[in-house]
């Protein structure tokens, strides 16, 4: 970028996103931050990350859990990926990883079964997505992705 000019939250989540990929993280890892940003970035306007402090971030996290029903996980790990890219901008905080620390965690069969005996009683609609999530080994995010259509292609961010 040419010196004097600010980038805009879009193009510093594309530039972390970036790194992440050259650091070889899971896709799953990298999409996941990157609907994240993009939720964030609805909020922020595309605000220049270097103009913004955390409780901007806490700001637009609390906005967002009260129009979208969050839960404080949720809230938490939105705030924790906006603070993220704030300290990635300013060339503070820890490491990037090169690699994801903890493969994903897998359920038993016993745990399969007993959500599927749930959802048969409580959420019929739901066991046709469920049976797939678990026996395709995707994520929640990831099937919600195939349903909408969310895709990213060659690293490159589907333009809006």
């Amino acid at each position: 970028m040419p010196s004097g000019e600010v980038e805009c939250w879009e193009e510093a989540a594309a530039r972390y996103l970036c790194e992440m990929r050259k650091s070889n993280r899971r896709s799953v890892s990298v999409e996941d931050k990157e609907v994240r940003f993009d939720v964030l970035n609805t909020v922020l306007n595309d605000a220049p990350p270097l103009t913004l402090e955390k409780v901007d971030i806490v700001g637009a996290v609390k906005t967002l859990t009260e129009a979208r029903g969050w839960s404080e996980l949720t809230a938490s790990k939105y705030e924790k990926v906006g603070l993220t890219l704030l300290r990635f901008v300013r060339g503070e905080g820890k490491r990037m990883h090169t690699r994801d620390e903890a493969p994903p965690t897998t359920w038993g069969a016993g745990i399969v079964a007993q959500l599927m005996h749930t959802a048969e009683t409580v959420a019929p609609e739901a066991v046709a997505a469920l049976a797939v999530m678990a026996f395709a080994g995707i994520r929640p995010n990831e099937a919600l992705r195939l349903l909408t259509g969310r895709t990213t292609c060659c690293g490159t961010r589907p333009r809006r």
